[in-house]
């Protein structure tokens, strides 16, 4: 994530300020908190929050399962697999 970007967030955040991540729409982060699908607080008024901590793991690459081999290596740059 862009440090500038993370820098302007607040620990703390609406699915509106979350959104302007560019990593999905207000309504999106809604499902998503609805469906469990990403760590949400919601406040005594029904409200919803969201961490920064969480929206930026979500903008961290992944490793997929392809990434890592059935031996659990993942492969070196430019030469597969460690042996």
């Amino acid at each position: 994530m862009d440090a500038r970007l993370s820098a302007s967030l607040p620990e703390i955040m609406t699915a509106r300020e979350a959104a302007t991540t560019g990593l999905a729409s207000e309504r999106t982060f809604g499902r998503w908190a609805r469906a469990g699908k990403i760590p949400a607080i919601r406040l005594p008024n029904g409200q919803v929050r969201f961490r920064r901590a969480d929206i930026e793991a979500l903008l961290e690459p992944q490793a997929t399962h392809d990434d890592v081999g059935s031996d659990g290596q993942e492969p070196l740059p430019g030469l597969g697999k460690a042996s």
